[in-house]
């Protein structure tokens, strides 16, 4: 099960040294020209991705393609199974997720875990990526504004 879910800096996270006796866990996002972030070998699970913070209407615009990386279905079934192998474990784990500013990729992934482990997650934090969100709820990002 999980207990708590955080979303943090890329910075914070290379900080970050969890004790060895806890169950902590890190879905670590990257931009997709970017380098893997540098992670303590205390996390007892990790999930590494590689995408950008954009929203549908950047990916719409074919000139854009070249550039940007959003989130793919397949990346959102990766972390959908990794949490919910957390979630069916009768251990206690908390999840930490990162991407750079640790405000809007790593925020869209934490509300996601917060709703689906029905943990707290603020009401008025609206900066969360909501592509990445839509995708993480398998809907279509265009729909999102009906939820």
């Amino acid at each position: 099960m999980i207990i708590k879910t955080v979303h943090v800096a890329q910075k914070v996270a290379e900080n970050y040294s969890p004790e060895k006796k806890n169950n902590v866990a890190i879905i670590s996002i990257t931009g997709s020209h970017d380098d893997d972030a540098i992670l303590h070998p205390n996390f007892k699970k990790i999930l590494r991705l590689k995408f950008d913070d954009i929203d549908q209407e950047i990916l719409d615009d074919p000139r854009n393609r070249r550039v940007y990386k959003g989130i793919n279905t397949e990346q959102a079934d990766l972390i959908i199974a990794f949490i919910e192998e957390m979630l069916d474990d009768e251990e206690e784990w908390y999840v930490v997720a990162h991407c750079h500013a640790g405000i809007s990729r790593s925020a869209a992934v934490c509300k996601y875990i917060s709703d689906r482990a029905d943990l707290y997650y603020p009401e008025d934090y609206k900066v969360y990526n909501k592509m990445v969100y839509s995708r993480l709820l398998k809907i279509m990002p265009q729909y999102s504004e009906n939820l």
